[in-house]
């Protein structure tokens, strides 16, 4: 019996892997419960004003442009959690649980068994703390969303099967990608060239009908998005990839990858960028014959880099520094699991030592993460306790108006207008 209990036996079982995702996703959780507060942040206090979808539904506010995006799904799910009062605390509760789902959905579409162990590495890469932002702040799900519709539609799109479900399927996902963030508009994008060249390139029709479909819905849903689209006026001109200013905030953003944050990521990005480079130039001088998973792992990469590509172009006028926001994490970290793991596939004694090695340093930088889990929740509970301080003076008071530590501009008319609604919100009545 002791004979079977080898590593790879070990790391082939689902059940210990759930496990150690369950483990980790604990810790998370208590940290979320302690250091939650009852108060909604940033963008959240927008979907309360008065104009908004969840005071004034109509089919304006709910695909108005918020920003760069229309977050039209993000809206329909904060009307739920407007009409469950705005438990704070229930809402990350959900969040989190939606990203655990998201990671479970691509692990087990791309989890092979010759190195089963790198879906244990891939857990505890995405588990990592610095995502902590996208986890504490419910208006983050818009991220979640997004990444798991462009997962759900390279698996609808790369399985061979032709159902009349799939057919739905190609129909709504592009739109329910696109109307999730702005960057869903390349990641829809690059699922349709990848048909294209799925259908004329390698002459694999056996999906015409399903592929069709998913095309037509993409072009349909790019074109409505962009209808009345107006460039936001607070943000800065594109900076094209020919500005240097352009390759330091693409580097340092996929640097978040390597599971660092830090203001020498510059490196580590141009490492990452690297590696991709040598696994692509082998996968084309090899002519390698992509398999369910390698397909899903390849798209993934691609998805994941358009988005980090297109949110440089449109953010790095606002410096590199902004790049390494924990926001950014989880684009980064899909894009470098997923190269390295299609790395790992391939037959290059070389590439397999440059591969074990950056996992190694990733995961020294990243228990250095982990340390620091205590300090990242705590840190934003500060914060936001310092909002609420803020706001209950206004709500007692009727003192003050901006409170800088959750909103940039005034809230005083958003309370009051609430107030004057009697709308029954948990924080409106501490």
């Amino acid at each position: 019996m002791l004979n079977k209990l080898t590593f790879k036996n070990l790391t082939e079982k689902n059940s210990i892997l759930y496990s150690f995702i369950a483990f980790i996703s604990v810790l998370h959780f208590y940290f979320i419960y302690v250091n939650s507060v009852q108060i909604p942040y940033g963008d959240e206090w927008e979907f309360l004003r008065e104009n908004s979808f969840l005071l004034n539904p109509s089919w304006h506010s709910l695909f108005e442009q918020h920003n760069e995006h229309r977050l039209a799904l993000t809206k329909l799910v904060f009307a739920l959690y407007f009409k469950l009062g705005f438990d704070v605390l229930l809402l990350q509760f959900i969040n989190f649980c939606f990203y655990v789902f998201t990671l479970i959905f691509f692990l087990r579409n791309t989890r092979g068994k010759n190195h089963a162990w790198l879906a244990f590495f891939t857990s505890f890469l995405l588990l990592s703390p610095l995502n902590f932002e996208n986890h504490f702040w419910p208006f983050q799900i818009q991220w979640h969303l997004v990444i798991f519709f462009s997962f759900l539609s390279t698996y609808i799109l790369t399985k061979n099967s032709r159902s009349k479900l799939d057919n739905i399927w190609a129909v709504i996902l592009p739109f329910s990608i696109i109307y999730s963030l702005g960057s869903g508009v390349i990641a829809v994008w690059v699922l349709m060239m990848y048909l294209i060249f799925k259908n004329f390139f390698l002459k694999n029709k056996d999906s015409i009908i399903k592929d069709s479909l998913f095309a037509i819905s993409g072009l349909a849903a790019t074109l409505s998005y962009f209808i009345h689209y107006v460039k936001p006026p607070h943000h800065p001109k594109i900076v094209w990839p020919f500005a240097l200013e352009f390759w330091k905030h693409f580097s340092s953003i996929v640097s978040l990858g390597s599971g660092r944050v830090s203001s020498d990521s510059f490196l580590a990005g141009v490492t990452i960028l690297v590696y991709t480079a040598t696994v692509v130039y082998l996968l084309i001088r090899d002519r390698v014959k992509l398999n369910f998973a390698q397909t899903f792992l390849a798209l993934t990469a691609i998805t994941t880099l358009g988005m980090l590509f297109t949110i440089s172009l449109s953010r790095a006028g606002f410096g590199f520094e902004q790049a390494l926001s924990s926001r950014y994490f989880q684009f980064s970290t899909y894009f470098f699991v997923s190269v390295l793991s299609l790395g790992f596939t391939l037959n290059s004694k070389k590439l397999r030592i440059a591969s074990i090695a950056l996992v190694l340093l990733v995961l020294n930088m990243t228990f250095g993460s982990y340390k620091n889990t205590e300090d990242y929740y705590s840190g934003v509970n500060t914060q936001r306790n310092r909002g609420k301080e803020c706001v209950n003076k206004i709500i007692q008071m009727d003192t003050g108006d901006i409170c800088a530590d959750i909103y940039p501009s005034g809230l005083k008319e958003i309370i009051h207008h609430l107030q004057s609604k009697d709308i029954k919100l948990i924080f409106l009545k501490n």
